[in-house]
């Protein structure tokens, strides 16, 4: 509400920006140090938003979300640029920013949180793999996902949450299937579709019942539908194709 601390900030960023690009990193600080001192950074900002949050919540949860963020881009390049550490536990490492960050979300009460959590969470075996997960592998890594980011939003109340889970379910496995995998045997392929089609109806079933009736009719409720019907059909469609609708 500043505008003088806003242009203050925003100066002193670019300032930093500039100091960063000016150094030879290169010859001052050799890539495993630079890692680890992106993962202690990452973790004194999620130490000081978590005891921020106690008296400041926003202002908090920023600073933690910003911590996850230093802590996923540390790990990518870790993996991607320099290669320290395997795709194994690349993946690792992500999911363990994921659940710490959706674990953060649960005690704090916050759907931003839980939502950049979770976009990690989906994110992870893109990330770590670089696309070349089998398809089997990361189709049940997101049904796993979608089914923990669904429980948590029956029971919080976070109808929004299950809509997200189902649009990033969604585009894990159009990316997944974008990688040109061999396709899965039928039976593999119904038993994962029709998991995911049984979760969103458990989802509905508890829902209702803990729901008062103006939640149950809920326009949310009735949008997390339509996606949850449009991601069945088009799962089988990317992993029947025509079969499917003949």
């Amino acid at each position: 509400r500043n505008p003088f601390a806003t242009a203050g900030i925003g100066l002193l960023l670019l300032g930093f920006a500039y100091f960063f690009q000016s150094i030879e990193w290169g010859r001052l600080i050799p890539p495993p140090a630079r890692i680890g001192l992106a993962w202690l950074a990452s973790g004194v900002l999620g130490l000081v938003g978590a005891r921020v949050s106690a008296t400041r919540p926003l202002w908090g949860q920023l600073v933690q979300g910003g911590a996850a963020a230093v802590a996923y881009l540390a790990t990518y390049v870790a993996l991607a640029v320099f290669a320290l550490v395997p795709p194994t536990v690349a993946f690792v490492l992500f999911g363990a920013i994921s659940g710490l960050l959706v674990w953060r979300a649960v005690r704090e009460d916050s759907k931003v949180l839980a939502a950049v959590g979770f976009l990690g969470a989906y994110a992870a075996p893109l990330l770590a793999m670089q696309g070349s997960a089998p398809l089997a592998l990361t189709l049940s890594y997101g049904l796993l996902i979608t089914s923990v980011a669904l429980a948590i939003a029956l029971l919080r109340g976070w109808l929004e949450l299950a809509v997200y889970a189902h649009l990033c379910a969604a585009g894990l496995a159009a990316a997944t299937w974008a990688g040109g995998h061999e396709p899965l045997s039928t039976p593999v392929q119904q038993l994962l579709v029709n998991a995911y089609g049984l979760q969103f109806v458990a989802f509905c079933v508890g829902w209702v019942r803990r729901r008062g009736p103006d939640e149950r009719a809920s326009v949310v409720l009735g949008i997390c539908l339509t996606i949850a019907v449009v991601v069945y059909l088009a799962l089988q469609y990317w992993l029947l194709g025509t079969n499917a609708f003949t």
